[in-house]
């Protein structure tokens, strides 16, 4: 009853003290200005110091990818959601060569679902710094079947079947850990890993996708950090990094006396129908044939 009843408040708010809040939000607006600027700054000179290249030419990062560098930096954790053909592992390159200034003597671990990657993000790294001071050889150590699981590299590449066994005390030897196409990763090998690094600090995971993905969308942003989207496949054709997608579906009729004799037929029995009928086939074959250029066909049922 107390706590309901209104007593006279015998006060009043000095006319000045208006004055001094205007010009303490004014101020903390000001130095956040200045903090972002030259926050930018330093990170303009980060990426001019890499000396990126790709096959051999200089390429400077678009400004999805250093608005998501930039995000990752400032959360120390987070779920970065880019399509395919977005420079992804640019962004991971990135982060390894930024945090690699600070960790001093510990290790990071980039994860990924297969073997392929393994090699490829080695291979991605070798190629930007390709006209570097920066040795893949000697930064990054690759594991899968039958690898050294312990190097002197400070970098280690990893498939996540290789490692989610390792004992908890493996993993106190990082500060980083990235996961790439963590949609692909199982619930249990991804939460392995990520629950026994437990004095990891920095913790990234990159995606093209979070639909039909292994692990749930909360899941994964349990063990990496809340979602950050780059950019859309729909803006990367907008902005002529990736090729137009131009989709056309063709129906094909067929004659009402076989659409007739299959009122009956299970699912199974039309499917098994429509994959073998003669005409249907050699109208794909005439369509792939007409086409110019080279034709990609894809088959469900073969």
């Amino acid at each position: 009853i107390y706590s309901i009843i209104c007593f006279n408040a015998y006060a009043y708010i000095d006319p000045g003290t208006g004055g001094i809040i205007i010009q303490a939000i004014l101020g903390a607006i000001a130095t956040g200005s200045i903090f972002f600027s030259n926050l930018r700054n330093k990170i303009k000179e980060f990426f001019d110091s890499l000396n990126l290249h790709c096959k051999g030419k200089q390429i400077t990062p678009r400004d999805y990818q250093i608005a998501s560098f930039l995000h990752c930096i400032k959360s120390d954790r987070s779920l970065l959601l880019s399509p395919t053909s977005s420079g992804k592992s640019l962004v991971i390159y990135a982060l390894l060569r930024w945090y690699q200034r600070f960790l001093d003597e510990d290790k990071m671990l980039v994860i990924v679902p297969t073997t392929n990657l393994v090699t490829q993000m080695y291979g991605d790294f070798d190629d930007y710094s390709s006209q570097d001071e920066w040795n893949v050889e000697e930064q990054c150590h690759k594991i899968y079947s039958g690898k050294e699981k312990n190097e002197k590299q400070p970098i280690y590449i990893s498939t996540w079947q290789s490692l989610y066994k390792q004992p908890k005390e493996y993993f106190e030897q990082f500060s980083l850990i990235v996961g790439d196409e963590a949609h692909l990763a199982t619930a249990q090998s991804l939460k392995s890993i990520l629950e026994k690094s437990t004095s990891c600090r920095y913790r990234f995971g990159t995606t093209g996708t979070l639909t039909d993905c292994k692990t749930h969308k909360l899941v994964l942003e349990g063990l990496f950090g809340k979602t950050y989207k780059a950019i859309t496949s729909k803006e990367l054709m907008d902005n002529k990094h990736i090729s137009k997608l131009n989709i056309q579906c063709l129906q094909l009729e067929y004659p009402e006396e076989e659409r007739k004799a299959l009122t009956k037929a299970t699912y199974q029995e039309e499917i098994d129908f429509i994959v073998s009928h003669r005409k249907r086939n050699n109208f794909i074959c005439n369509l792939a044939l007409d086409q110019k250029g080279n034709t990609l066909i894809l088959f469900n049922y073969i």
